[in-house]
């Protein structure tokens, strides 16, 4: 029996948040409009499949054609993103960003992100996330004409020894300076012998940032990489 006959309290919800979003435009970049397509492919028959674990390593049976449609995923996403690696679980930002966190971090670790209330994202270390508990966040803020401080990025930045330093926010009207916040991870990677990894967050036509960070994230699971693989090399812009 199909959805409007089924629950039609259900569906008249449905109905009026179809027209919403054909009507309204709210421009929040965790935001997507996706295709009919999209919508068929997210309501299908794997509805009823738990899949916990990874392909090929799951730990529930019955899960080849899961595995199947995962591993398409992943290899769309690297020939899209250009990396050799990727996790198309996570089902927003935050989760993505954990699992940075758990590669190149441990609790307690100094840690920059934009400050919030000047545009930055929750899990860059604001105090109602989970970054901002487990790890020792020092934020960096806007000035008034709405461009990041580098003066107190840099200062932050030679005081704290940070050891992730994120570029990105949720509410950033400029240009992104990689290039800069580049530098000042260098400049404070090289002042200590404990690596630094510059986190930025990149649409898809982002390069070798985003391939780097994929790479640190892959060598700190278990099983890859080296046990010291937190302790490698920076990840910044070439």
């Amino acid at each position: 029996m199909a959805l409007r006959e089924r629950d039609p309290d259900v569906y008249r919800i449905l109905q009026r948040e179809r027209e919403r979003q054909r009507e309204g435009v709210e421009l929040i970049p965790s935001e997507n409009y996706v295709s009919e397509a999209v919508l068929d492919a997210m309501g299908t028959i794997f509805t009823n499949k738990y899949s916990e674990g990874y392909p090929g390593r799951r730990y529930y049976g019955g899960n080849e054609h899961v595995d199947e449609i995962e591993r398409l995923a992943q290899e769309r996403a690297k020939a899209l993103f250009r990396v050799p690696h990727a996790n198309v679980q996570p089902y927003s930002g935050s989760p993505a960003n954990l699992a940075v966190y758990l590669a190149a971090c441990q609790p307690g670790d100094p840690i920059m992100g934009q400050n919030l209330p000047d545009g930055g994202h929750l899990t860059h270390g604001w105090k109602v996330s989970a970054t901002g508990t487990y790890y020792r966040s020092i934020p960096y803020h806007v000035k008034s004409d709405g461009y990041i401080d580098f003066d107190e990025v840099w200062r932050l930045a030679r005081e704290h020894r940070p050891r992730l330093i994120w570029c990105g926010a949720t509410a950033y009207v400029r240009e992104f300076p990689f290039e800069k916040f580049a530098e000042v991870a260098d400049e404070v990677g090289e002042q200590k012998p404990s690596a630094r990894q510059l986190v930025t967050e990149r649409p898809a036509d982002g390069e070798v940032v985003v391939q780097r960070v994929a790479q640190v994230v892959h060598d700190a699971l278990p099983g890859h990489g080296s046990a010291n693989a937190r302790n490698r090399s920076r990840s910044t812009l070439a």
